[in-house]
């Protein structure tokens, strides 16, 4: 059952952006690419950054290749295309295009996903991403060590975890993540957006726990729907009830995950569709301000090739790279794992 969902939702999935790649791109081949893309708009200090052009036109490329004709014709690719539109995954795409208030939305991702997609992490990454394998490691050790002794995988992985996140420092939070669809009609997004307000606003208006929580902001020059989320929304007697930990262990966590917040947002900044994750909204404050993506020093290699049809830009900043691909952490993640099997 779960994989019939799974394929059906996701064949539904890949008929959408087979769409999306049929519309009309919005940027020529003479257009330099820095000044077009996200890179123009985008803060300098991103721990990383990767942004897929021109999706329509790679599209067509494939679809009309020998190589294209020449799989359509092998007997698993004629049957898995049969079973995909045997699936109905065609016909829910049509079912959501022609829907009142979904119609709307779904065409403006097809917009965006046609002409660009990126997705971009700030500088609070950096820090983060020791943390995030030092939690990797965690988990991989509780889990072989179970195995080795017979215990509970999954109950010893949940236990590794909860262990990390009361043992984080105060100042650790959530990194902002920010994922962004290039539109051609910002008259139409303006509309959806005041759209998702308005629903936005009857979903807190019938739930206590998004009252006044909900809120339409000006970050710089973007307009956004905002969600304010914090720690003190969990449902905590619920938790306790449930934790595999002792009593001061769940006080730790508590008291942790009470002072976190995550600011939630869509918006629409210059002609793109913006979604976005943080512990606040000091990224989306700082876009189209101060030094750029398109102005750090290793965007220089791509400035004499800027006007070709370029079909992909990615960045990682050294910190970044450092830190993810630090030797001592691997070795120290294998010589734990190494440990709980001898």
């Amino acid at each position: 059952m779960v994989l019939r969902w799974a394929r059906n939702h996701l064949s539904a999935f890949g008929w959408l952006i087979v769409a999306a790649l049929l519309l009309p791109a919005a940027a020529r081949a003479d257009e330099s690419v820095l000044e077009t893309s996200a890179v123009r708009f985008l803060p300098a200090d991103g721990a990383f950054f990767v942004s897929f052009l021109r999706n329509r036109q790679q599209y067509e490329a494939f679809v009309e290749s020998n190589a294209f004709a020449h799989w359509k014709k092998i007997g698993y690719a004629r049957k898995m295309l049969e079973e995909i539109e045997n699936e109905g995954g065609w016909q829910k795409f049509q079912q959501a295009q022609n829907d009142p208030m979904m119609g709307p939305i779904v065409k403006l991702v097809l917009d965006g996903v046609s002409n660009e997609v990126f997705l971009y992490g700030g500088i609070e990454y950096t820090d983060v991403i020791g943390s995030l394998q030092q939690l990797s490691l965690a988990v991989n050790t509780a889990q072989f060590r179970a195995l080795v002794s017979g215990g509970r995988p999954e109950q010893a992985q949940l236990q590794a975890m909860l262990d990390f996140v009361k043992d984080l420092p105060d100042e650790a939070n959530v990194p902002p993540t920010l994922i962004g669809f290039r539109i051609s009609d910002g008259g139409n997004a303006k509309g959806l957006l005041n759209q998702l307000d308005q629903m936005a606003q009857q979903m807190a208006q019938v739930q206590p726990m998004f009252q006044g929580r909900v809120e339409r902001k000006k970050f710089g020059q973007g307009d956004y729907v905002t969600l304010r989320l914090d720690g003190s929304m969990i449902p905590w007697d619920e938790v306790e009830d449930e934790f595999p930990g002792d009593a001061s262990d769940f006080e730790k966590l508590k008291a942790k995950l009470e002072k976190k917040t995550l600011l939630a947002a869509v918006g629409i900044y210059d002609n793109y569709l913006l979604i976005y994750f943080g512990a606040d909204a000091s990224t989306l404050q700082k876009l189209g301000s101060g030094p750029s993506l398109a102005s750090r020093p290793e965007f220089a290699k791509v400035r004499p090739v800027a006007h070709q049809p370029i079909t992909m830009l990615s960045y990682v900043s050294d910190d970044y790279m450092k830190r993810a691909a630090n030797p001592a952490n691997q070795v120290q993640q294998l010589a734990s794992i190494a440990n709980s099997v001898l």
